[in-house]
């Protein structure tokens, strides 16, 4: 769950950390770059990523299980949970 956060964090600051390169890049890395910065346009760049982040995680995360699935039963009044055989 950690790692999970943690991409997720790091998602929403990857805007903010290209914006810092192109500052750098274009030797702007100051204050007055800094206010300047499209702060809105950055965070909402970065919300969409962790959206999409997200989704893929719940697209692909999990068990990649095979075989048959064989559903719960009860066996001589046991609850058999179910499983893949």
């Amino acid at each position: 769950m950690i790692r999970v956060v943690l991409i997720q964090i790091l998602l929403f600051a990857l805007p903010f950390a290209g914006y810092a390169v192109l500052l750098a890049v274009r030797k702007q890395f100051n204050q007055q770059g800094w206010d300047d910065a499209p702060t809105a346009r950055l965070a909402m760049i970065g919300g969409s990523l962790m959206i999409v982040g997200l989704l893929l995680f719940a697209s692909f995360e999990g068990k990649n299980e095979s075989g048959t699935y064989i559903p719960a039963h009860k066996v001589d009044g046991v609850l058999v949970p179910g499983h893949f055989e």
